[in-house]
Order: C-alpha cells, then sequence, then structure tokens
C-alpha cells in the first residue's frame, strides 16, 4: 500500500512540474517504454512541449477526450513530453512545432468523432441483439451481417478484406 502512494505521489508531482493538465485517462509514454507501449493497442500519441501555446490550449480538450474514450478497450490516448523525450520525438519524425498528423477541430468531441472514424477497428463482432442495440462507433455508414458461426466463410472473406 505504501509503495502504491509513493508512486501516485512520484505521478502527481511529475505533473505539477509539467504545468499542464493531468488525467488518468491520457497515458504518458517517455523514451524508456514508448516502443513496447506503442505496440499494445490502436493509439493517438500527442506529441508535446510544455511552452508550446498550442499543446497548451489542446491539452484540456485531449484529456476531456480521453476521458470520454477511457472505457473503450480498443483505444487508447497518450502523450509524449518532448523536451524530456527527446529521442522518441525524433525516432517519430516530430521535427517541430505544430507538425500533426491530426487536422480536424481541437475540441473534445472533434477529437473522439476522429478516434472513432479512424482508429477504432474496422469490424466489431457483435454476439447479442442487447450489444447492436448500444453499439455506437461515431461512424457514418456501417456494414451490418449476420452469419450463423464465426466460421462462416462469407465472414472470414469480410474480415481479411478489412484487415488490409
Amino acid at each position: 500500500m505504501f509503495i502504491i502512494y509513493v508512486s501516485l505521489l512520484a505521478i502527481a508531482a511529475q505533473y505539477v512540474a509539467e504545468g499542464l493538465p493531468c488525467s488518468y485517462a491520457v497515458l504518458n509514454f517517455t523514451d524508456a517504454d514508448f516502443k513496447d507501449r506503442i505496440v499494445q493497442m490502436p493509439t493517438l500519441c500527442l506529441f508535446y512541449v510544455n511552452w508550446c501555446s498550442y499543446c497548451k490550449a489542446l491539452m484540456p480538450q485531449y484529456i476531456k477526450a480521453a476521458e470520454s474514450l477511457v472505457n473503450d478497450p480498443t483505444v487508447a490516448l497518450a502523450r509524449v513530453e518532448c523536451y524530456s523525450n527527446y529521442n522518441t520525438c525524433v525516432a517519430v519524425c516530430v521535427r517541430g512545432q505544430n507538425q500533426t498528423a491530426y487536422n480536424s477541430a481541437q475540441s473534445e468531441d472533434a477529437i473522439v468523432k476522429w478516434v472513432k472514424g479512424n482508429i477504432l477497428p474496422t469490424y466489431i463482432l457483435v454476439k447479442i441483439e442487447v450489444e447492436l442495440e448500444n453499439l455506437n462507433t461515431g461512424r457514418k455508414f456501417a456494414l451490418i451481417g449476420r452469419f450463423t458461426s464465426e466460421q462462416s466463410p462469407v465472414l472470414k472473406v469480410l474480415k481479411g478484406s478489412f484487415d488490409l
């Protein structure tokens, strides 16, 4: 119990030192763990520096988006502070301020919509009708098929087509 408490204090101190908002929902990657953690699941990763006004403006909305998606086991939102983790940022070709592959609006809703449309799996297997009723992918289009078995030849072809 004591070890967990000390670790949480250390993490909180790190966030306070960074001067940017923090959240349990945003994963913090470093040079030491980036390569191992980024491949664990589809991840939108924000590369930032503390002094960047663009980053400071985006971070609260990014955190809200991460908190909206925290219960989705298929996607994660992460961040890498580039001043302290220079090697990772250079390795992924972050060369300067305002370089982004995300070109949508900087609001929570826009980030969540972009993630759902670009990062979530291309297909989702729904096994019971209640799951289908509760399914909200945030996408404009959906193809829904009904198959008697996960071993269905047609389903296998479709899954193979979506796994580009």
